[in-house]
């Protein structure tokens, strides 16, 4: 059987409609690969798929030995983390159309393996994330947020929607130096919001030594207001904070899975035209880096967004 007829076009269409119709619902009733992740994710996995296809000339269903040649050819080109997406990608495309998973193979294991631990990449998750990026991202985002549909007083779009919710993940992620892990493990009854003192986040003593953190108002991207936006957008008292969006703008009553916080950082970035690539550990990193390439260090960030009485490390820990 072929499994790769028509034109690149056609194809990426047909490849969105099946992971966002699995997105719910995988094979035998059980949630697929792409289901605890969003749009963000079926975008990743669809430029490797097309990676795979039109700039390798490889064809689908593929096999073991199509892979590790492919592999080995694109070592050089992209990151083991962004070689494994790549397989994850490959993974979810004969799951979902019903054929045996080559991935899986053990000669493919190994040599994926072997990848990760000879490359001399290094990784990108290291850079601290500047504060010009962050101000470039947030500002696109908040600008996608509040467009004339918003301003007309019509219901949220998904993107709109997304655009909100990525912006609590942006800007929690850098004023909190918080994890991946973190982020996405907030409940809503974890935050407690006043005008007078700003969000105190309360953390999972498993996660961190930090059991409370104290968040201000600030003058400029401040995380507060945007979590008070993404709260007030999901109508919800309870649950998790952080939660995938379909492809019709409905929010799920989960939580965001953490694998998805990369993705949907490397999709802001690129959207937003930012040439650096953007992670959550460069994300947590940020403000913590005390000086960046440019004319801002932590002094001037601090003073710029009003946050005052910023000790010099942890600032927001309250032991």
């Amino acid at each position: 059987m072929n499994g790769d007829r028509g034109d690149k076009s056609s194809s990426e269409q047909t490849f969105i409609n099946e992971v966002f119709l699995n997105e719910r619902q995988g094979p035998k009733g059980k949630p697929s690969h792409s289901a605890y992740s969003s749009l963000n994710t079926v975008r990743s996995y669809k430029n490797a798929i097309d990676h795979y296809r039109f700039t390798y000339g490889k064809q689908l269903p593929t096999s073991a030995a199509s892979i590790i040649e492919y592999l080995s050819v694109s070592r050089d080109s992209f990151s083991p983390g962004t070689l494994q997406i790549h397989l994850s990608a490959l993974s979810d495309w004969h799951s979902n159309q019903g054929f045996a998973d080559p991935t899986k193979d053990e000669a493919v294991r190994e040599f994926m393996d072997h990848i990760k631990r000879t490359s001399d990449h290094v990784p990108c998750r290291r850079q601290a994330v500047t504060f010009n990026d962050l101000t470039i991202m947030d500002d696109c985002l908040d600008e996608d947020a509040h467009d004339e549909h918003s301003e007309l007083f019509l219901p949220s779009t998904g993107e709109q929607l997304r655009s909100i919710r990525d912006r609590v993940i942006l800007l929690l992620g850098y004023w909190c130096s918080l994890s991946a892990k973190q982020i996405v493990g907030l409940e809503i009854n974890d935050l407690e919001i006043s005008k007078a003192r700003g969000m105190l986040i309360n953390l999972s003593p498993s996660t961190n030594h930090r059991a409370k953190m104290l968040v201000p108002y600030l003058k400029h991207h401040c995380p507060v207001k945007a979590t008070e936006e993404w709260i007030a957008a999901i109508f919800s008292n309870g649950g998790p904070l952080l939660r995938p969006i379909n492809r019709w703008g409905e929010i799920k009553n989960e939580k965001l899975h953490s694998q998805s916080i990369n993705l949907i950082l490397d999709t802001v970035a690129n959207n937003a035209g930012v040439i650096a690539r953007i992670t959550s550990t460069g994300l947590s990193n940020g403000l913590t880096a005390n000086e960046e390439a440019g004319s801002w260090d932590r002094e001037s960030i601090l003073a710029h967004v009003g946050w005052q009485g910023y000790p010099s490390r942890h600032v927001m820990s309250i032991r």
